[in-house]
């Protein structure tokens, strides 16, 4: 579903993948992301999508597993109960311009005694919650999209 250049892993429908958004990411981030999400579910997946701000994108676009972050979240306790409520294997966590302070609420919900290491995906980065690939905030739908068609190539017919 998703892959980051020529020699990156590619992200398959059946990855156990979360998706944390922060606040300022943009309407552009949203709409191409909800594409995405909703071709990976179309394909068997159940990708997750923890997000502040507006949901509408993913709404539309009929993604099943969005879950939004009230501003009470900044108590850290939604988001919490968020996570251990649908907590599960996670093969790779994306998140894209989160404030610090979810950066370290999800660093506490990472499961370091899995056996595989998440893969975090992340724009910028964080002492809390360092990232294996960094993205520019700049230009991120259009990465998004190239990930996504450049996936397709490797793609079973």
């Amino acid at each position: 579903m998703l892959r980051f250049g020529e020699t990156g892993p590619t992200l398959l429908s059946f990855e156990h993948a979360r998706f944390v958004l922060g606040d300022a990411v943009s309407t552009d981030v949203r709409e191409q992301l909800a594409i995405i999400l909703a071709e990976w579910e179309r394909h068997g997946g159940t990708p997750q999508v923890f997000a502040q701000g507006d949901i509408r994108a993913f709404q539309r676009a009929g993604c099943q597993n969005i879950f939004p972050i009230t501003p009470v979240a900044l108590q850290h306790s939604a988001l919490d109960a968020l996570l251990i409520r649908y907590a599960r294997w996670i093969d790779v966590l994306f998140t894209f311009e989160c404030p610090t302070w979810m950066d370290e609420r999800l660093a506490l919900h990472r499961n370091k005694s899995d056996p595989r290491k998440t893969w975090v995906v992340r724009t910028g980065n964080s002492e809390a919650l360092p990232g294996d690939l960094i993205l520019p905030v700049e230009g991120l739908a259009a990465r998004l999209a190239e990930a996504c068609q450049l996936a397709g190539q490797y793609r079973p017919s």
